[in-house]
């Protein structure tokens, strides 16, 4: 008996078999990201389109993965369909979800009738990302959403689902580089081809491992609205039809929940094959440029003046110190106009934090400008560094123009 993949948008996919339909990670409330992220082309009545799944399966913690809001109207709905998770070593995400109030189940394997599931979490400390392996009458679906080529998972979930039928990878990815980083506009466009062919080459070596009949390229796939309108043509996000260029398994099924493809004959009902128009995502994007980013909603009259903002910061870089993982000299600067620049040193070995006029002479540096008011929430943990990082709602300028890990990761520790 087959099994059929059907295709909504970015990540969300269901997966159905002769005992069980499986929701897999939906996200459909737009301004995901703190108010950044935003779909096209959008789906409409998505709960109605979906209709009922046994299973919800969410893979991971962030908010194009797991959609509160969704969850909880589509439970509302559909009261009886479980939502089940990876079983993480630590588990932000039914940390989040208990919070939430979203009833949870996670497991690492359940049998439904003759259909057996798999959800096969990256087995690393502080680890996030899980794949989900649906198994029928010698059959099997990989979905392995944001996973990437991580050696230790990687093993895990090929002894699970080797050589799958239909494998569901992802081929893009987010974050604020080349897009909200300063560099001169004929930089900045190299830096965006360059990193779509990171990511291929991603797809390209999680693709080999799993060897699969058919690849269905998806997942990563948004809009930045509001005022990061603007910013959508240097994202270096490609469109899923670019795989199919390189990759002759690719199959890119048309949005929306009208397109399928099952195990048995491996032919899909609908496909796309032109990319989305540059043209077309501006358009759309222009028309949600008037929303208001999260930080703006919730703490729009802030007095600033009033909060003890420096003081703030001179606790949240003692947290991320304590926790920093660099160990070289790197300057941490946040700027604080018209106050000057709260500048630490990453460099555990070398810890010390001040306010300068300038920063200038300082390097290597990361440059970060930003919102006050989005500060005051990031490090008081209202919102999130990293949701604040893949929602290009930093503005950032690195001297030199280095990655530098150990300094990147230094900002996710920086609350008190």
């Amino acid at each position: 008996m087959m099994l059929k993949v059907t295709y909504y948008y970015s990540a969300c996919v269901t997966i159905e078999t002769p005992d069980i339909r499986i929701l897999c990670d939906p996200w459909f409330t737009e301004g995901a990201f703190d108010g950044s992220w935003y779909q096209y082309p959008k789906l409409e009545s998505p709960v109605k389109t979906i209709g009922k799944c046994d299973v919800v399966y969410i893979s991971h913690i962030h908010p194009d993965h797991y959609d509160r809001e969704f969850l909880r109207e589509y439970l509302a709905t559909y009261p009886d369909s479980k939502v089940v998770i990876g079983a993480y070593p630590l588990n932000f995400l039914s940390l989040r979800m208990t919070r939430d109030l979203i009833p949870h189940i996670p497991i690492t394997e359940e049998l439904f009738g003759e259909t057996r599931i798999h959800i096969i979490a990256d087995p690393s400390q502080n680890a996030i990302n899980s794949a989900l392996a649906v198994s029928h009458g010698g059959q099997c679906v990989l979905n392995l959403n944001d996973c990437q080529f991580i050696p230790e998972h990687m093993d895990e979930i090929v002894a699970v689902c080797a050589a799958p039928e239909i494998a569901l990878i992802a081929y893009t990815g987010a974050g604020p580089y080349p897009q909200a980083f300063e560099m001169p506009e004929h930089e900045r466009i190299l830096k965006a081809t360059e990193k779509k062919q990171q990511f291929f080459a991603q797809y390209t070596r999680v693709q080999a491992a799993v060897h699969p009949k058919v690849t269905i390229p998806f997942a990563g796939k948004y809009v930045l609205g509001g005022k990061l309108h603007r910013l959508n043509r240097h994202r270096g996000v490609a469109d899923a039809v670019e795989v199919t260029e390189f990759d002759p398994t690719a199959v890119v099924l048309a949005d929306g929940g009208h397109a399928s493809i099952d195990t048995t004959t491996l032919v899909p009902t609908a496909i796309r094959t032109e990319r989305y128009p540059d043209s077309a995502i501006d358009a759309y994007a222009l028309t949600t440029a008037e929303r208001s980013m999260d930080f703006e909603r919730i703490l729009g009259d802030l007095p600033m003046a009033d909060l003890p903002l420096e003081r703030l910061l001179g606790k949240a870089y003692r947290n991320a110190i304590s926790r920093s993982e660099s160990e070289t000299d790197h300057y941490f600067c946040v700027d604080l106009t018209p106050n000057g620049w709260f500048v630490g040193n990453t460099n555990k070995n070398r810890p010390f934090f001040k306010i300068y006029e300038s920063v200038t002479d300082l390097t290597p540096r990361t440059e970060i400008t930003i919102d006050l008011r989005y500060l005051f929430g990031l490090v008081t943990t209202l919102f999130h560094w990293n949701n604040a990082e893949v929602g290009s709602q930093l503005w950032v300028r690195r001297v030199p123009d280095v990655y530098d890990r150990p300094a990147r990761r230094f900002a996710n520790f920086f609350h008190v």
